[in-house]
């Protein structure tokens, strides 16, 4: 009973320091390539939050350098099909099969980056004790839910 108590004391609490934290956050991120950055900053920021030992902050920052080379060609990926999709789409006579390769291939480029991102919180949640694992998650979730109420969230 007395776990559970901190559990979810330690929740709200977290949801508390979550909600006060968004008055930093613009309010258009912008291009979705920035708005990935600031997801992640985002995150980074709830990780510092927590009391991680030396041994996690070591780990955690390996797992961030070798993922970073292929996050940041992911992110030039997309940010070049995006220019490429603009280019085609703003020309004088459009070629609609063209713009559909080119939108597909947003599409995918787009999916492979969101995975990647997906497989880095995955490695960082599993270095995290439950009590951190559900801190961090307060606090991104409060964040989310101060940013995109529900039934306004974009995904």
């Amino acid at each position: 009973m007395r776990a559970r108590h901190s559990v979810v004391t330690a929740t709200l609490v977290a949801i508390l320091v979550g909600v006060a934290a968004v008055g930093s956050v613009p309010a258009d991120p912008g291009p979705p390539a920035r708005r990935g950055r600031l997801a992640m900053r985002a995150h980074r920021e709830a990780l510092g939050r927590l009391d991680l030992s030396q041994q996690q902050k070591d780990r955690l920052r390996a797992s961030v350098d070798e993922a970073r080379p292929r996050l940041d060609a992911l992110r030039a990926r997309v940010c070049a099909d995006l220019a490429g999709l603009r280019a085609l789409m703003s020309g004088e006579s459009p070629d609609p099969t063209a713009i559909g390769r080119a939108v597909l291939e947003v599409k995918q480029s787009r999916a492979a980056l969101q995975a990647a991102r997906r497989a880095l919180r995955e490695a960082t949640l599993s270095l995290l004790s439950p009590e951190q694992r559900l801190e961090l998650e307060g606090y991104i979730e409060g964040r989310q839910d101060a940013l995109h109420p529900r039934g306004h969230r974009r995904w």
